[in-house]
């Protein structure tokens, strides 16, 4: 009777044992896996963040093409002025009669000229500003990327420790099966 006791006894061991474990396993499981869900959820987000990152490049340069449409128009615009301005000297010189009133004619294409080449200006510095932010948003977009490569590589990390985690919970239950063979042997 008393073998027949000590064996079951051994056997409800063994089977609380067991229970435990693969409660233990079930934990490291779920937190393992709440740890690559909050990863995860981070990389999605560092992936959102590029994409707007993206768009704001884009509207830069559709900014920066309004700019240079603007600056043909300030062009052609000053092409025109300067045309005006040879016509009314075409017309001084036949007519000196109209003198006084080619002169004013010339001086106000003149203001106009000069109007153009502010505005000229001007577009020049909104266009070098607009190149200023596109290297900004650039500059972004890199960092973007590189938290995103910081994402991957913990990801990595979180991998290598749960096949770790696997290893050293094969090498326990290995261990465990030997102690059994062993505390069988020496009954």
């Amino acid at each position: 009777m008393l073998p027949q006791v000590h064996s079951q006894v051994t056997d409800r061991k063994t089977y609380i044992i067991n229970v435990c474990n693969s409660q233990l396993l079930a934990w490291i499981f779920f937190l393992v896996d709440c740890e690559l869900r909050v990863t995860r959820f981070k990389l999605k987000h560092s992936n959102v963040k590029l994409k707007h990152s993206n768009v704001k490049l884009k509207h830069s340069n559709v900014k920066l093409k309004h700019c240079n449409v603007k600056l043909k128009h300030s062009n052609v615009k000053l092409k025109h002025s300067n045309d005006k301005l040879k016509h009314s000297n075409d017309k001084l010189k036949h007519s000196n009669d109209k003198l006084k009133h080619s002169n004013d004619k010339l001086k106000h294409s003149n203001v106009k000229l000069k109007h153009s080449n502010v505005k000229l200006k001007h577009s020049n510095v909104k266009l070098k500003h607009s190149n200023v932010k596109l290297k900004h948003c650039n500059v972004k977009l890199k960092h973007c990327n590189v938290k995103l490569k910081h994402s991957n590589v913990k990801l990595k990390h979180s991998n290598v420790k749960l096949k770790h985690s696997n290893v050293e919970l094969k090498h326990s239950n290995t261990n465990k099966k030997f102690d059994q063979i062993e505390a069988s042997h020496n009954q």
